[in-house]
C-alpha cells in the first residue's frame, strides 16, 4: 500500500483501469473520504448490531475485531466503506450529492501508483465514466442498515 492508493485499485491497478477504460455500465464510486466523515456513531453501531437476530450475530462477529481496535484507538465512530458502498447500490436516493467525471488510475507512478485519478476539470475532455458519492442521508443510510438486521 502506498500513500496516495485507493485500497482496491492499489490491489490491481491495472484491472481497475481496464474496467474503468472499457465497462460501459454506469459505475459509482463512495471515496474514502466520504466513508470516513459518514461513520456510525456508537450508539448507533450498538443498537443496529443488537437485536437477536442471524444477522445480527453475523455483523457483530464479523466487526468485533475491527471496533474493538477503533474503539481502542479512540475513534468516535465506526466507518466501513463497504456497508456504505452496497447501500449506495441499493438506493440510488441515498447519494445527495454526486459528481459524473471521467476517472481513470495511476499504474506507473512510484508514489501514486493505484490512485484513482478524477478529471473534475473536464480537462481531458473525455466522457465521464463515473459517478462519485459526495455527500449521502445519513437518516437513510440507518435506515437502510437497520433494514439488514430484522
Amino acid at each position: 500500500m502506498d500513500v496516495a492508493a485507493e485500497f482496491n485499485f492499489w490491489m490491481d491497478p491495472e484491472a481497475a483501469q481496464v474496467v474503468l477504460r472499457e465497462y460501459k455500465c454506469p459505475m459509482k464510486v463512495v471515496p474514502w473520504e466520504v466513508c470516513q466523515e459518514h461513520g456510525l456513531d456508537w450508539d448507533f453501531f450498538t443498537s443496529w448490531t443488537s437485536p437477536d437476530t442471524q444477522k445480527a450475530r453475523f455483523i457483530r462477529d464479523i466487526t468485533h475485531n475491527l471496533t474493538q481496535a477503533l474503539r481502542q484507538d479512540g475513534m468516535l465512530t465506526y466507518s466501513s466503506c463497504d456497508p456504505l458502498a452496497t447501500a449506495d447500490a441499493m438506493d440510488n436516493a441515498l447519494a445527495q450529492t454526486v459528481s459524473n467525471v471521467y476517472v481513470t488510475v495511476e499504474t506507473t507512478g512510484e508514489f501514486t501508483r493505484g490512485q484513482m485519478v478524477v478529471d473534475w476539470g473536464g480537462i481531458s475532455q473525455k466522457s465521464p465514466n463515473v459517478e462519485i458519492m459526495q455527500n449521502l442521508n445519513m437518516v437513510r443510510y440507518k435506515e437502510l442498515l437497520a433494514e439488514t438486521v430484522r
